[in-house]
């Protein structure tokens, strides 16, 4: 929710009061403090479930023993397809399935569909931006 009211905000969107973009900022910024210093729960580690990477699906074991004591890359892995799966639609649940498919020419219908439907989607927000961006910038000046 966040990234959605500051990012309304920012192109002056004014559904929430520059106070509610503060105050909610600060309950984020809160919770990290709760969660990482206070609590010291920290990131999950690799350890709780079966995860996709690349093209498998890898169990707790198979991630420990590729990753082991260094599991930032994985993590970067992560938020990366999942910013990339919001953009285009690949990969799911970490695994690159359509791009698979169609190297192994055993296309799925309802991937192409899914990935064409957010890159069209993807595509139109960054039409909209571009072409309101000197709007925005001259709202955002003064």
């Amino acid at each position: 929710m966040w990234v959605i009211l500051i990012g309304g905000y920012l192109v002056g969107w004014r559904g929430v009061s520059r106070g509610g973009v503060i105050g909610l900022s600060a309950l984020l910024a809160g919770y990290f403090v709760l969660r990482f210093l206070v609590l010291d729960t920290g990131l999950p580690g690799l350890t709780p479930r079966d995860s996709g990477f690349g093209f498998t699906r890898y169990t707790p074991e198979e991630l420990t023993a590729m990753f082991g004591a260094h599991p930032l890359p994985f993590y970067a892995y992560n938020v990366a397809v999942s910013v990339s799966t919001v953009l285009v639609g690949e990969p799911r649940n970490g695994i690159f399935s359509l791009t698979r498919s169609l190297v192994e020419r055993d296309v799925s219908l309802p991937l192409v569909v899914g990935a064409l439907a957010s890159v069209l989607a993807t595509a139109v927000v960054l039409r909209y931006a571009w072409r309101r961006r000197r709007e925005w910038r001259s709202s955002m000046a003064g």
